[in-house]
C-alpha cells in the first residue's frame, strides 16, 4: 500500500518540510524577525510610518534614505527629520553636533554659545570649537571679531591714532590715510607731528625726512623760509646764513646797484661792465 507524499499537518516531504500553499516558508522559519510590518494601504502594499509616527527601526520611516542622509529616522521610538552635523553628516537632533567638541544634540544652538569664542569683542573660536569662527555678521581680525573693522576692533590706523602692525590690520591705516612715524594722518608728516613748518622746530629722521617742509630750509633747528647758499639775495635777512654779498674781487672797491655789486674803476666810477649779482654765503 502506497503511502500518501501529503501529510495531515500541511508538509510536503516534496517541499522539503515548508507550509504548503498559502504559508511563507521565510516568516515560518524566521519567528525571531525583528521587521517590522508597515500599514496596509489598502491596495496590498504597505505605508511608511510618517514623521511623529512611531518606529522601531529607521527604514519604517517615510523619508528615510540611508544612514548618515538627509531626510528621517527613526529616532528614539518615533520617525524625526535628521540634522546636518559639522561635518555634513546626517543625525538624529538627539545624536547631531554641530562642532567636534560640542555635545550631543547641537546642532539646533551655535556652537559659539557653550564655547565662549566668536562673539562681539570675542576671541575668534578655534576650528575644533566652531566653523566660520565668528557668529553671523562678525569677522575675524587678528584674532577678535568685530562687527566694525580691525581698524575699530584694535583702535588703531585712525587720523591720529598709531598705524596698525602686522598681527592687527594691513594696510597699517584706514582707507586715504597714510602712516608717517608710526602715526596715521589725511595730511603729510609735518602736518601729523607738527614740525618742519616755518618757524617751527625741524622734524627729525623719525618723523619726517626733509626736516622741513617745502622749500623751506633749516637754520639752527628751525625751519625757515630763507634761502641757501649760492642763492641769489639783496639782503642778509633773506639769507639763512644772514650773509649775502658778492664774491667777485674788486681792487678799488665795489658799490650796490640793485640786487647787483659792481667794482669801481681807478676813477672811483662805478664800472657797469664788472657786475655780479649778490648771493648768500655760508
Amino acid at each position: 500500500m502506497k503511502t500518501s507524499s501529503r501529510r495531515r499537518d500541511g508538509f510536503s516531504r516534496r517541499s522539503g518540510g515548508f507550509p504548503f500553499t498559502g504559508h511563507r516558508p521565510w516568516l515560518w522559519c524566521c519567528p525571531a524577525s525583528t521587521e517590522v510590518e508597515r500599514l496596509d494601504d489598502g491596495s496590498g502594499g504597505k505605508t511608511a510610518v510618517p514623521d511623529g509616527g512611531e518606529c522601531t527601526q529607521h527604514a519604517d520611516c517615510d523619508g528615510f534614505v540611508s544612514e548618515g542622509q538627509e531626510g528621517s529616522a527613526c529616532c528614539a521610538g518615533t520617525c524625526t527629520p535628521t540634522q546636518k552635523d559639522y561635518a555634513g553628516i546626517y543625525f538624529c537632533p538627539t545624536q547631531c553636533k554641530n562642532s567636534v567638541l560640542a555635545p550631543p544634540g547641537s546642532c539646533d544652538q551655535t556652537c559659539h554659545a557653550y564655547h565662549e569664542c566668536g562673539g562681539e569683542g570675542e576671541r575668534a573660536c578655534t576650528v575644533v570649537e566652531c566653523l566660520p569662527s565668528c557668529q553671523p555678521g562678525l569677522n575675524e581680525y587678528g584674532g577678535k571679531c568685530t562687527t566694525g573693522s580691525c581698524y575699530d576692533l584694535h583702535a588703531c590706523g585712525g587720523e591720529g591714532q598709531d598705524a596698525c602692525n602686522v598681527t592687527q590690520c594691513l594696510p597699517s591705516c584706514r582707507g586715504g590715510l597714510t602712516e608717517y612715524g608710526g602715526k596715521c594722518t589725511t595730511g603729510s608728516c609735518y602736518d601729523l607731528h607738527t614740525c618742519g613748518g616755518e618757524g617751527q622746530g625741524a622734524c627729525n629722521l623719525t618723523q619726517c625726512f626733509p626736516s622741513c617742509s617745502g622749500d623751506l630750509k633749516e637754520v639752527s633747528g628751525k625751519c625757515s623760509d630763507c634761502k641757501g647758499w649760492t642763492a641769489t639775495c639783496s639782503a642778509d635777512e633773506e639769507c639763512c646764513s644772514g650773509k649775502c654779498y658778492a664774491t667777485h674781487f674788486c681792487p678799488f672797491g665795489e658799490v650796490a646797484v640793485g640786487n647787483d655789486v659792481c667794482c669801481r674803476d681807478i676813477g672811483g666810477n662805478t664800472d657797469h661792465d664788472n657786475c655780479v649779482p649778490k648771493t648768500c654765503g655760508i
